[in-house]
């Protein structure tokens, strides 16, 4: 198992995707933080009590595709090229290979999401700065912000994660990962109503804005419930699929 897990780290890290996505997190922390929130922040923004919060909650609301994207790319290039071949022979149990890449993406997550949330509201500072303008006294709590954002990044990492080992193709995992938030979950919205706060993606939202002021809404908690529920169903249903199918 350990050599598995360390094999894993070490394709994660000669992957030249990772870098790139990380890189466009950065970028996307730049241009919200620094310039979007910051330096073309409206005048009311100043008298904001809770403008780093926001700005940290939009942040990785964008963010958590690309660092899911980096999970998915870490599967699906193996179908892609199959490689996965290589790491099933090595792995003494298939299991081995479903949970040593379970832990490699889950680590990713958090340390990226600890990076953005750390940075995001020194960025906006800096931009508020430059463009001289000063906040009111600031309610950020980062003993509810950070596990809010890192429980949200690594549930969509975690479907990007299951979607490539039920799909096993490169194309199909990015395609259901950017098409099924955006369109399919809001085209059932139509159809479910208010039931729709149930649906995978959507049950997040409420993780890391909290909003459940209003009654149709999930609170913090149950989302998370809900998102967990979603993902060891599919992790479940990952490991039969990989135990029982070929590998290529």
């Amino acid at each position: 198992m350990i050599a598995s897990i360390r094999a894993e780290f070490r394709k994660l890290l000669t992957v030249r995707s990772t870098y790139v996505l990380s890189a466009v997190c950065l970028a996307f922390a730049a241009l919200i933080g620094f310039y979007i929130l910051g330096f073309r922040a409206s005048s009311g923004t100043s008298m904001n009590p809770d403008a780093l919060t926001s700005a940290v909650t939009t942040t990785i609301s964008i963010t958590s595709l690309f660092i899911a994207l980096a999970g998915v790319l870490l599967i699906t290039h193996e179908y892609r090229y199959n490689t996965i071949m290589y790491t099933l022979t090595a792995a003494r149990r298939r299991w081995y290979t479903l949970v040593s890449k379970t832990l490699v993406v889950t680590l990713f997550s958090v340390v990226a999401t600890v990076i953005l949330c750390l940075i995001v509201p020194q960025l906006m500072k800096l931009g508020l700065h430059m463009h001289h303008v000063s906040l009111v006294h600031q309610n950020i709590d980062y003993g509810v912000l950070l596990p809010h954002a890192i429980f949200y990044v690594w549930g969509n990492v975690m479907f990007g994660l299951i979607i490539s080992f039920i799909l096993r193709s490169q194309v199909g995992a990015i395609v259901v990962l950017l098409v099924f938030p955006a369109i399919v979950e809001n085209l059932l919205t139509l159809l479910l109503k208010h039931n729709s706060i149930y649906l995978p993606f959507q049950s997040l939202t409420p993780v890391l804005t909290d909003a459940h002021a209003a009654a149709h809404q999930l609170s913090a908690a149950q989302g998370m419930l809900v998102a967990l529920t979603y993902v060891v169903v599919g992790w479940i249903v990952s490991l039969v699929l990989l135990q029982k199918r070929d590998a290529n």
